[in-house]
C-alpha cells in the first residue's frame, strides 16, 4: 500500500484486555516495529462504581450536583488510564503516539441515558477533551464519541426520522467548537486557583484557548496574558446555556448554538468572565 501512497498511515489495536492488566500495545509494538504508526485506544468504560449511582435511568435529574461529582470521578479513570497507556507505550516506543478511536459514557439504559442529551454532559466531555489536548504529544487523534446513528445518545449525530434532519448531540457541538477555533501547535498553560479548566494552542498568528468554567453556579472572571506578545483581537465562542438541564432533539434544536462575542483588551490583557458551567473558543489575534 505504501508503495502506492506513502501517505498511508495504519493504526494498531494496543488497549488493555478487559478486567487483565495485559495491554495489547506491548506486543503490537515488538511485532510490528515501525510498520504501525499509531496505537489505537478506547477510551471506555466510563461508568460509575458507586452501585448507588445517581448516573442511572432519570435518577441524575434529582440532584445535578451529585451527577457532576459523580462525572468528575469518571474524568479521573480517563486520566488514569490514559497516563497508564502512555506509560506502558512509551516504554517500549518512546515516540510512539496513541489513536483514541472511541470512547464515551457507559450509562444505563445502555448507550440511551437521557442525560447525554443534556448539557452537563457536554460539560464532562469538554473536560476530557482538554485533557487529551494536555497530552497533545502523546494524543495524535481523538473521539469523545461514537459517529452517527437513529437510537444510542453516545453518538455524535443523530440521524432522525426520515421526515428529521440530523443534529449533533452535546458532545458533538463540544468536538465541533473545538476543531473550529483550535491550532496545530500546543501551548503552554498557567491557571492559578481557578475553577476554569483551560488548554491552549496556535495556528500561525492565532491563538486559541479552550475553556470550561467547571462551576456550576458562578461565573468565573479571568485576566489572560501571553507572554512577551501583545495580543490583537479577541473573540470568545461561547456555548452557555442557563442551565445545565437544557436539552437538544428535534423540537429543539438551537440550544447549544455558539455565540460569538467581542473581548476587551485591557493593557496587554484580555479581561473576560466566563458564564457558570459553560464551553468557550478564545480566538486571540497576536
Amino acid at each position: 500500500m505504501r508503495a502506492a501512497d506513502s501517505s498511508i498511515q495504519l493504526i494498531g489495536w494496543g488497549d488493555q484486555e478487559r478486567d487483565t492488566d495485559k495491554w495489547w500495545a506491548e506486543d503490537l509494538l515488538r511485532e510490528s516495529g515501525d510498520l504501525v504508526d499509531l496505537v489505537a485506544l478506547h477510551m471506555m468504560h466510563q461508568k460509575p462504581d458507586n452501585p448507588n449511582t445517581v448516573l442511572r435511568g432519570r435518577e441524575y435529574r434529582k440532584d445535578y450536583h451529585a451527577s457532576w461529582a459523580e462525572l468528575c470521578t469518571m474524568y479521573d479513570k480517563v486520566d488514569r488510564k490514559l497516563t497508564e497507556a502512555r506509560s506502558v507505550i512509551q516504554s517500549i516506543d518512546a515516540s510512539k503516539r496513541v489513536a483514541i478511536t472511541e470512547g464515551h459514557l457507559s450509562l444505563q439504559p445502555h448507550n440511551k441515558c437521557e442525560i447525554l442529551r443534556e448539557w452537563i454532559s457536554a460539560l464532562y466531555h469538554a473536560r476530557v477533551m482538554n485533557l487529551y489536548e494536555r497530552n497533545a504529544d502523546f494524543v495524535d487523534i481523538a473521539t469523545l464519541a461514537d459517529f452517527e446513528g437513529t437510537s444510542w445518545l453516545v453518538n455524535a449525530v443523530m440521524l432522525g426520522s426520515p421526515r428529521e434532519s440530523p443534529y449533533l448531540l452535546p458532545v458533538g457541538h463540544v468536538m465541533r467548537l473545538f476543531r473550529k477555533y483550535g491550532g496545530d501547535t500546543a501551548v503552554n498553560v498557567t491557571s492559578v486557583g481557578s475553577t476554569l479548566d483551560v488548554t491552549a494552542s496556535r495556528r500561525g498568528q492565532t491563538l486559541y484557548l479552550h475553556v470550561v468554567n467547571t462551576d456550576l453556579q458562578s461565573a468565573a472572571n479571568a485576566e489572560i496574558t501571553v507572554t512577551g506578545i501583545q495580543p490583537g483581537s479577541v473573540s470568545a465562542h461561547q456555548i452557555a446555556p442557563d442551565d445545565l438541564s437544557t436539552t437538544i432533539d428535534t423540537t429543539a434544536l438551537n440550544v447549544f448554538d455558539v455565540k460569538k462575542c467581542s473581548v476587551p483588551v485591557e493593557n496587554g490583557t484580555i479581561v473576560w468572565r466566563f458564564p457558570k458551567a459553560s464551553v468557550t473558543a478564545l480566538e486571540v489575534q497576536l
